[in-house]
């Protein structure tokens, strides 16, 4: 588990400290996204199994878990990811609701050119892509499942995903529900999959048009006036209860059928195409 954590601090604090400099430095040139692609080139290269020691390269491969994935399984595994991502969604609206807590956070962006802002939110969003599913689902989650089974690996997994997100502005304890409902659904994928590859692309591309709608809409409509909410309280929490239950339903049906895919595909030969030269 440390060396998960440290593996995840390895990407994210530097991205925190390059973004934050960024934006009280020449903040209309996104220089900061620029040096972080660079770092972030030699972070996956030194975790998944290159550079010195020579002697540790093949446990780095091991534990990163970049494996690709049949496009079979992998589009299962996204379909799954997806439902799941938004069951976990509507439950952290229904605790915001419940709680009296914000489910958002918001920053100051007024002073940052259009384009600096676009490179935030694509490199921050795969920096989080990148650096917590190689260091969540792969670092900390595989060792664990090898000792514990897959169910306490994902449990304790998600629990320390939440922890690590404790520095955003809006988490609180009420919230540890949905950080551990999203590690469930990555770790879930990458556990059926041996892969981190389609929680990796889903975790980037999810955050990318999350933070992508919250930089262009958002603010819009939080600034338009708007009109009262049709639902009142009571009713909003039960649509959010009814979406859990749906998006719930199918993300257990999708990955259910992942699984019988990876079984179905271990019987026919390996699931997983190994690149030329990486061990399993």
């Amino acid at each position: 588990m440390v060396t998960g954590a440290i593996v995840a601090a390895a990407a994210t604090y530097p991205w925190a400290w390059l973004a934050a400099a960024n934006m009280r430095h020449l903040p209309v040139v996104p220089w900061g996204p620029i040096v972080m692609l660079a770092y972030l080139w030699c972070f996956w290269q030194y975790v998944t199994g290159r550079g010195w020691p020579a002697s540790t390269a093949a446990a780095r491969r091991r534990l990163a878990r970049v494996r690709p994935v049949s496009s079979s399984a992998f589009g299962m595994a996204i379909i799954a990811g997806i439902f799941g991502l938004w069951s976990s969604v509507a439950l952290l609206r229904l605790i915001g609701k419940l709680t009296g807590h914000p489910s958002t956070g918001s920053a100051e962006t007024g002073h940052l050119s259009a384009i600096t802002i676009l490179s935030f939110v694509l490199v921050g969003s795969l920096v989080a892509g990148v650096a917590e599913e190689i260091a969540f689902r792969g670092y900390m989650q595989r060792p664990l499942e090898r000792r514990h089974g897959p169910v306490a690996a994902i449990l304790v997994t998600g629990v320390a995903f939440g922890l690590a997100h404790g520095d955003h502005s809006y988490w609180s304890l009420a919230s540890m529900p949905y950080y551990m409902a999203v590690g469930a659904v990555y770790g879930t994928m990458t556990y059926l999959t041996d892969s981190v590859v389609p929680a990796l692309a889903l975790h980037a591309i999810g955050d990318a048009l999350d933070g992508l709608l919250a930089v262009s809409g958002g603010s819009a409509a939080r600034s338009s006036g708007g009109t009262a909410p049709v639902l009142g309280p009571q009713s909003a929490m039960l649509v959010n209860v009814v979406v859990i239950v749906i998006t719930a339903s199918i993300a257990i049906w999708a990955f259910r059928a992942l699984a019988a895919a990876v079984r179905h595909e271990g019987a026919d030969g390996p699931l997983v195409r190994e690149a030329p030269g990486v061990p399993s």
